[in-house]
């Protein structure tokens, strides 16, 4: 098989893999948003927890009273359109499952500042723009710390615990007396530590394979691509999902529109929607490419 034919064919392949295939449902999709919302209340409710949880239909939202009067809110549309995604019913518990816990998690460690024995948990991630947006919107919501990473993609930080992972606020940061480069330092450490697990996948177009929740992170991790540019030349890369970065030699006149159909396919289909855009390796960094 040719290359052409090849990087066709890993192409549909990575479809195959990072859409979800149908299977009898553990969980059905939720309708609207208000049906998303009534899920996401009653667990949250079933917690022990010092929180109130209100939904408030007309805002889309849910609406978090704590025993002091002090508010926050909670945005369902990342979810909404994760769950959308999952054909399959257990992928589609799992991944509900998981943001609830994650929530939780958020809330419940406003009790109990970081510490310097925390930061062996924190590591980066990327997202898009948009879910700034909903995370970190509304009056009394922690401001998600975020800082530019490039084109349509942010840079965050989460702290994993066992079962969830939450997103580190700029409050945080400064209960911790760190900068953000330190920060950053520190989470680029921990990264490093999942590196060894870390799998490089297809053969003209090529793929990152670890977790299904830190792929993308490796974006940001310069030791990978340093090495990988000696060994493949210019780097053109997409990250089309938080789980899925798919690269190859830009030189390929066939690995851009392979690249370009495949991102537009994930974002149209796909779960966890990262960036639409495709980006460069150039010198020590990643640039966009237009």
């Amino acid at each position: 098989m040719g290359e052409i034919g090849l990087i066709k064919t890993l192409s549909a392949a990575l479809l195959a893999l990072f859409l979800p295939l149908a299977a009898l449902a553990e969980m059905a999709a939720p309708t609207s948003i208000g049906d998303l919302l009534n899920l996401m209340a009653k667990e949250l409710r079933a917690a022990e927890t010092p929180y109130t949880f209100n939904v408030d239909y007309e805002n889309e939202r849910i609406e978090v009273v704590t025993a002091s009067d002090e508010t926050g809110v909670i945005y369902p549309h990342n979810l909404f359109r994760t769950l959308a995604a999952q054909e399959n019913g257990t992928e589609r518990q799992t991944a509900f499952d998981f943001h609830i816990s994650a929530i939780l998690d958020s809330y419940l460690r406003e009790t109990s500042a970081l510490s310097s024995a925390d930061l062996g948990r924190i590591f980066p991630v990327l997202r898009h723009e948009s879910f700034i947006k909903f995370e970190d919107a509304g009056e009394g919501t922690p401001d998600i710390l975020a800082e530019e990473f490039l084109g349509d993609v942010k840079t965050l930080f989460v702290i994993d615990s066992e079962n969830s992972v939450s997103y580190m606020t700029a409050s945080e940061l400064e209960d911790l007396g760190l900068s953000v480069e330190k920060l950053s330092e520190i989470a680029q450490g921990n990264l490093r530590l999942k590196y060894d697990n870390l799998q490089i996948e297809g053969g003209g177009l090529y793929f990152l394979v670890l977790d299904g929740f830190y792929e993308s992170s490796f974006v940001t991790f310069k030791p990978l691509w340093q090495t990988l540019d000696q060994q493949l030349g210019t780097i053109l890369m997409a990250a089309p999902a938080r789980d899925l970065v798919v690269f190859g030699d830009a030189d390929n006149p066939e690995l851009e529109p392979a690249l370009r159909d495949l991102v537009q396919q994930i974002n149209a289909e796909g779960a966890y929607p990262l960036s639409e855009r495709l980006f460069k390796w150039q010198g020590e960094t990643w640039i966009e490419h237009p």
